[in-house]
C-alpha cells in the first residue's frame, strides 16, 4: 500500500483523464459515424423531406479529426507515462 496520496491520484486521474477527454468521445464519434454509413438511406416521406447538405452539420466532419485526437490522445498516454517512469526513478 501507498501512502503518498499524491502520487496515486496523479496516476488514477492523469489516465482517467485521457480516457474520458479524449479517448471515449473520439471511439464514439467514430463508431457512430461508421453505423450511420452503414445504415440504408431512408425512404417514403423521410426521404422528400431530407436531402442535401445539413446546413448544422460540423465543420469538423471529417474522420481525420477523430483520428488525430486518437494520435493526440496516444502521444499524451506516451508522454504522461515517461513523466511517472521519470519521477519514480527506476
Amino acid at each position: 500500500a501507498t501512502e503518498d496520496v499524491g502520487m496515486l491520484v496523479g496516476y488514477t486521474g492523469s489516465y482517467a483523464g485521457i480516457a474520458i477527454q479524449s479517448l471515449l468521445p473520439a471511439s464514439f464519434v467514430l463508431a457512430l459515424r461508421r453505423r450511420l454509413r452503414l445504415r440504408p438511406p431512408p425512404r417514403g416521406p423521410a426521404a422528400a423531406r431530407g436531402g442535401g447538405e445539413n446546413p448544422f452539420g460540423s465543420p469538423l466532419r471529417s474522420d481525420a479529426w477523430a483520428y488525430a485526437i486518437l494520435a493526440w490522445a496516444a502521444l499524451a498516454l506516451l508522454l504522461i507515462t515517461v513523466s511517472h517512469l521519470h519521477a519514480i526513478k527506476l
